[in-house]
């Protein structure tokens, strides 16, 4: 069964080489840069614990586990795992993305489907099968990494780097691939994107989301390693927790920074009971694109995207209740705009479940169609939504005073309720928190990194749209088409309608 936040920030404690800056940190659980979201994670895996009926499935050898872990047979089964990614994504509002249950969407679809790790002529299904194994049992948090520095993607750089690392051993190739092998193992180096939340990670899963080309087989390498392996190094962006203010000025920045990550590989050996594929330029894509790892990963999103959306408007909305906007139509209006882009994605999810789709494996999926369609409608609507309540918000977040210690003063707190015309500083209070709240949902760099993600989590506008094309029903339509057309030229032959 699934293992207790006290349990999930011990296993933290394991040597990682995590280096922010020109800092190497020596414990992620007590740094200021991330203690808060370890905490948040913790409190994820402590609701699990304490709520086995949302959170618990047997599997067929009679053993219980974290639903997040369970292979999906039919609309039942999605439904249990729904209910634990809703679960999870309302306790941190949608903003740690990548939680634990993310990555193990795409690692238990794989093992619906384990096969597909020996298409390039080599057997490393079981390897699959027994990494979900272990997973499962320990319950433990992967993180992946699986596209490769942007100028590292051409098969030319590639070419290059390659010829100049066979003329000078030492050189650091941009992009991870293997430099040997031995009986053991394969050796690693280079580096991997983006491995967010690869600090509060227990794994991270390493592998090609991208087509490779020929001349490309050392890059085609699929495998996990702990993050605390030695030569694993985990260099992550700015971190917004670190530099709060206090809990009241930045709100959800200061509980809530998942952190993005670039991984570097020096010469990490891996074992080869953790490699699930190997110099084959197309397994590694498939395990993504053939197996419903795709579909399941991303289904947990989706909940995680409805959640934040849903606490964004209603943040938003408590913020025009107060300030007075809310009696001016036209704010309104704007306000139902907005609600719909929510009932909108929470009609898409509810459509792509109640209509599975059926894969050869004997395993389930959400609908591919209603899934990618949601996919897709996020990428357009999602920054135009949180732009629509940053208008909403107006000047409001410029209003506020410079930081919370402004209440520590009797002289500044008279001068705030006075020109706000409050009749308590705990009503001034709360205001300060609820409008510092929406700012860090749509406007703060906090709120700015989390745009940016949805706007190319799923991939960019023509990979969303891509999809569309390839799942949508093209010969259902082009079957109404033609019979349509079928039923005018039979009027015009005939001078009716026809037979039934």
């Amino acid at each position: 069964m699934s293992r207790t936040g006290q349990d999930y920030i011990k296993g933290l404690r394991d040597g990682r080489c995590v280096l922010i800056g020109g800092e190497k940190v020596t414990d992620v659980t007590e740094h200021p840069a991330f203690r808060n979201a370890v905490r948040s994670v913790a409190r994820l895996y402590d609701a699990a614990a304490a709520d086995p009926e949302t959170f618990s499935y047997v599997e067929d050898d009679g053993e219980q586990h974290n639903v997040i872990w369970k292979r999906p047979k039919d609309s039942a089964d999605l439904a249990a795992r729904r209910r634990a990614h809703d679960t999870w994504a309302a306790l941190t509002h949608g903003l740690i993305g990548r939680s634990p249950d993310h990555v193990a969407s795409y690692i238990t679809a794989m093992a619906t489907t384990p096969g597909i790790a020996d298409l390039g002529g080599r057997s490393y299904s079981e390897n699959l099968m027994s990494y979900w194994r272990y997973l499962r049992d320990n319950d433990l948090y992967v993180t992946y990494a699986v596209t490769a520095p942007g100028r590292a993607r051409s098969s030319d750089v590639f070419g290059k780097q390659q010829r100049k690392a066979e003329a000078d051993a030492s050189h650091a190739s941009p992009a991870a691939h293997v430099v040997r092998t031995d009986d053991e193992g394969i050796v690693v180096r280079g580096t991997k994107l983006l491995a967010t939340s690869a600090v509060l990670a227990d794994e991270i899963f390493v592998g090609s989301i991208l087509p490779l080309s020929p001349g490309e087989e050392q890059y085609a390498v699929t495998f996990a390693t702990p993050v605390g392996a030695p030569g694993v190094k985990v260099m992550p962006r700015k971190s917004f927790e670190q530099y709060v203010v206090g809990p009241e000025d930045d709100p959800l920045a200061f509980r809530y920074d998942e952190t993005d990550c670039v991984i570097f590989f020096d010469d990490v050996h891996v074992p080869w009971e953790r490699v699930f594929s190997y110099r084959d330029l197309d397994t590694g894509l498939a395990l993504f694109t053939q197996t419903s790892a795709h579909v399941l990963g991303n289904a947990q999103a989706q909940s995680r995207l409805l959640a934040k959306m849903r606490l964004a408007l209603g943040i938003v909305r408590k913020v025009s209740e107060v300030t007075g906007t809310w009696g001016i139509p036209a704010v309104r209006e704007a306000f139902a705009v907005r609600a719909t882009e929510v009932g909108m994605l929470e009609g898409l999810i509810a459509g792509q479940d109640a209509d599975p789709h059926q894969w050869p494996s004997g395993y389930v999926s959400p609908n591919l169609q209603t899934l990618y369609a949601t996919t897709s409608w996020a990428t357009e609507h999602v920054p135009g939504f949180f732009l629509g309540l940053q208008e909403l918000l107006g000047s409001h977040p410029f209003q506020q005073a410079a930081d919370a210690s402004v209440f520590e003063s009797e002289e500044t707190r008279a001068i705030l309720l006075e020109a706000f015309g409050l009749d308590s500083a705990e009503d001034a209070r709360n205001r300060y928190r609820l409008v510092k709240t929406a700012w860090d949902l749509v406007g703060s760099e906090f709120a700015s990194r989390h745009i940016q993600y949805e706007m190319f989590y799923a991939g960019a506008k023509h990979v969303t749209r891509a999809r569309m094309n390839q799942y949508f029903s093209w010969d259902f339509v082009q079957q109404e088409a033609q019979r349509c057309l079928d039923e005018l030229d039979t009027w015009i032959a005939t001078g009716g309608p026809a037979p039934v």
